[in-house]
């Protein structure tokens, strides 16, 4: 937004190279943000993720696309996905 980035003190994630770096180290260890047990941290960063480096706002690195994958084809993330696509039809009508 050619702003100048907020104080470091009323930012909740740092700056953006320290965001980036921690997620991406965190996503390394791991199939999910926290390990392996799927958690409400990999439905808010995954959905994040997915729009976020859809619209280029993120790069695209193989450990974020992977883990963007991951969070999509869990059966739920599915399910909603169809739901999406059938209303987006209906509408579309």
């Amino acid at each position: 937004m050619k702003r100048e980035p907020a104080a470091m003190g009323t930012s909740p994630y740092g700056d953006w190279d320290t965001m980036l770096g921690t997620l991406t180290a965190q996503l390394a260890k791991g199939p999910f943000l926290l390990g392996d047990r799927f958690t409400a941290a990999d439905v808010l960063w995954g959905i994040a993720l997915c729009w976020t480096t859809m619209f280029k706002l993120v790069p695209e690195s193989p450990a974020i696309t992977d883990y963007v994958a991951r969070v999509a084809a869990r059966p739920a993330a599915a399910r909603a996905a169809r739901i999406d696509a059938e209303l987006a039809g209906k509408q579309a009508s």
